[in-house]
């Protein structure tokens, strides 16, 4: 009996996702086996759609896990009863039976980011937990132009951080957007069918270095991905401005809401 939840967390307090080999280092992952195991005395193992990083949110983390066949899942409110055990910064706001062959990593057609920057301002303290300060004002025409060249299939190992062995770096990143909210506020929107390690904060910390650094011409970027070389690219944006906003799956997999 396979389950999936859709949960939101602020990753401030958190060594990211997944679980640590000490227990003393809280994670989400550890957190929600732990609530689990308060609910209905049974501690599955879940899966996530990603592993967010140390410092990074979620507006839609997907989780699944397995109960045993004989378990009656419509005993439990299982929202109520696991946001009762949950910290206030990790909210579970669905939970349905799937399909035995839904997987919440596997199944994924694609995935969403939201970067958020604050811009030529003093930080807003209300909301610099989510934000990474920068201090001129973004010109986003120009940051729309030099970020084309990502788009489409590519090698990203230029943008790939060590520490995961995957059988290939081959990504295809569906959009790109640059999208100011207000006067002091950017969002950079990225989308694709899955990423590397650190891909998306590799890839905005060498935006923003190339920015500074104008005139930067969009074959920067292409010699950058050619290169397919992590030491040829540039820093690494701060964990606190990222969240996964979206994770995409094909409608047949739910059996129920």
């Amino acid at each position: 009996m396979r389950v999936k939840l859709h949960l939101s967390y602020d990753g401030t307090s958190y060594y990211g996702w997944q679980k640590q080999k000490d227990p003393q280092l809280k994670t989400i992952q550890s957190e929600l086996e732990n609530a689990l195991f308060s609910l209905c005395r049974l501690k599955p193992k879940t899966q996530g759609s990603g592993r967010t990083d140390r410092g990074v949110h979620a507006l839609d983390q997907v989780v699944h896990f397995d109960l045993p066949e004989d378990f009656n899942f419509s005993n439990f409110d299982w929202v109520r009863g696991l946001n009762r055990y949950l910290l206030e910064d990790i909210r579970v706001w669905s939970a349905s039976l799937v399909s035995s062959d839904f997987h919440a990593t596997r199944s994924a057609l694609s995935k969403a980011y939201i970067y958020q920057i604050q811009d030529g301002c003093t930080p807003n303290p209300l909301i610099s937990r989510y934000t990474h300060c920068v201090s001129q004002k973004l010109n986003l025409e120009y940051l729309k132009e030099i970020s084309k060249p990502l788009i489409g299939t590519h090698d990203f190992s230029s943008f790939q951080s060590v520490g995961t062995e995957l059988f290939t770096p081959v990504r295809t990143l569906n959009s790109i957007e640059w999208i100011r909210k207000d006067e002091h506020l950017v969002e950079f929107h990225i989308s694709g069918s899955g990423f590397l390690k650190q891909m998306v904060r590799n890839i905005l910390g060498t935006l923003l270095h190339q920015y500074w650094l104008k005139p930067f011409k969009k074959t920067d970027l292409v010699e950058l991905l050619d290169q397919k070389d992590r030491t040829k690219a540039f820093g690494t944006a701060p964990a606190k401005g990222l969240t996964l906003s979206k994770v995409i799956y094909p409608k047949n997999l739910t059996l129920s809401s």
